[in-house]
């Protein structure tokens, strides 16, 4: 039956264990803890889960160090908009309005557009840039409120 597939399952993950017959006819038994005292086939919650399976939070590990969260002083952002200025200033910026124009035709027809994104990169636009052009063509994606 489905709910002895289901009780197989969850008794599977139990890692000590003892052996008993869960209600059927057959030689076969399933894993249960040894803890319990009352059949596994009772202690199955309201949720469809046994106390101590995965789902109900019962391989916790207590002792495991907290994860480091990565914290980016706001100088980064300074840093980074100097050297985009730089960028802009020092680059070929007839390059890069040949190659976005490129792109724009490319996206516009049914061309690839991988080898004007390519040309792009190599005069050196920015992804903004050319996200702006992509834009530009194939519009932004606006979500249909279902309610």
């Amino acid at each position: 039956s489905p709910s002895r597939v289901r009780m197989l399952s969850m008794a599977a993950t139990v890692d000590r264990t003892a052996s008993v017959n869960c209600g059927s006819s057959s030689t076969s038994s399933i894993a249960v803890p040894e803890s319990r005292s009352t059949p596994f086939c009772e202690r199955i919650n309201a949720s469809g889960t046994s106390p101590g399976s995965p789902s109900s939070n019962g391989y916790v590990q207590e002792d495991e160090p907290p994860f480091p969260i990565l914290y980016i002083d706001d100088s980064a952002a300074d840093t980074q908009l100097a050297r985009l200025r730089d960028l802009r200033r020092t680059r070929d910026n007839d390059a890069v309005s040949r190659s976005l124009d490129a792109l724009r035709t490319a996206a516009s027809g049914r061309a690839n557009t991988m080898y004007p994104l390519l040309d792009c990169v190599r005069a050196y636009a920015t992804v903004g840039e050319m996200c702006d052009v992509l834009r530009d063509v194939f519009g932004e994606y606006e979500e249909v409120p279902l309610i």
